[in-house]
């Protein structure tokens, strides 16, 4: 809306993003699709924590709080947030928390962040 945001709460940075843009189209895609909204929420939280990790390393300003964002647990309002550690990050690599379906689709590799365990991937 161009106009500043607190640098003190991420939840209050990204609001507009979380609140109006992405969990209207979440429900939407969830109902019609029929896919579980934490499956795409996952999957949010999976590019955005690409992204947080592109920005830090670029040194742009607010990947501090992208970061920040996908660190808590919960919002200041006690809600879940619904983008917290989508993404692990150990020593073999980055894995998601849910699985995103994607091994659904005959035409497509498994991702690279693939939850499942290697004697249960399809």
């Amino acid at each position: 809306a161009g106009t500043a945001v607190s640098r003190a709460d991420p939840f209050a940075r990204f609001q507009p993003l979380l609140e109006g843009h992405l969990a209207p189209l979440i429900k939407a895609t969830a109902r019609t699709g029929g896919i579980a909204p934490k499956v795409l929420w996952g999957n949010v939280g999976n590019w955005f924590d690409l992204l947080a990790t592109e920005a830090q390393a670029m040194g742009a300003d607010g990947a501090g709080d992208a970061r920040a964002l996908l660190d808590q647990e919960r919002a200041p309002n006690g809600a879940r947030n619904p983008l917290f550690a989508a993404v692990r990050h150990t020593r073999e690599g980055r894995r998601r928390k849910v699985c995103c379906l994607r091994y659904l689709i005959p035409e497509l590799d498994l991702c690279d962040t693939c939850p499942l365990p290697e004697a249960a991937r399809p």
